[in-house]
């Protein structure tokens, strides 16, 4: 299979390859790549050691796997909606994709059944980067964020004591961090706010409050 469709079904049913990967994505969440061990995914996959190494032949092998498929997943989902058109932007057109951008980066991220599992790698990942962040970046956040950044470009007003390019770069990653942070900070507001970690009614209350936010930051209509 191409996607992650594998982990909604019974994993009893899968091939063993696939059967592997659900349980490496599991322990992965759980453990580094260096804390994960290759006995500790075969007894979570229900298969022998040996099974790993025939299908991957190394631990290393079998997390790149692993991460290839979380990307090919998140692409499927949203990628469609930061790839560069053809025509160029206009204020309208800049108006109406940030907020299409902003509301299926925020129902993805937090809607999605399989991001916690999901976040819990990345987030490893941003933090103390292994060899493969190169294929995180690569694949998937630099063109989420080449592409936020033209739009903001094309929206934020310039001066000449601002180099234009480089405050879209940093509005553009305050945005993405105004949209993920909701997820770092999911006990803070289940503790004080009542949160139940999230329901529909309450990625709406963050779809809205970002909106607003967005809307101030960058002096526009949202």
């Amino acid at each position: 299979m191409n996607s992650l469709s594998f982990l909604d079904v019974d994993p009893s049913i899968l091939k063993t390859e696939e059967r592997i990967i659900v349980a490496a994505i599991k322990v992965f969440a759980e453990n580094s790549i260096h804390a994960a061990t290759v006995r500790m995914i075969a007894q979570e996959a229900k298969v022998q050691a040996s099974s790993i190494t025939y299908h991957f032949t190394t631990k290393e092998n079998l997390y790149q796997e692993v991460i290839r498929r979380i990307l090919h997943y998140a692409s499927t989902s949203i990628l469609h909606y930061v790839e560069s058109p053809a025509q160029p932007l206009t204020l309208k057109s800049a108006r109406k994709e940030l907020l299409s951008m902003i509301e299926k980066l925020t129902d993805w991220h937090y809607g999605s059944p399989h991001i916690v599992t999901f976040a819990k790698i990345i987030s490893r990942e941003h933090f103390s980067p292994s060899p493969v962040y190169g294929i995180i970046y690569n694949e998937f956040f630099s063109k989420a964020i080449a592409r936020m950044t033209t739009i903001v470009h094309c929206l934020i007003k310039g001066n000449n004591k601002v180099d234009k390019g480089r405050e879209a770069a940093l509005q553009t990653f305050s945005i993405f961090g105004q949209i993920f942070g909701f997820r770092l900070q999911r006990e803070m507001l289940v503790r004080s706010l009542g949160f139940t970690g999230f329901s529909a009614d309450e990625i709406a209350e963050i779809k809205d409050l970002l909106l607003r936010n967005i809307s101030r930051q960058l002096e526009v209509t949202l």
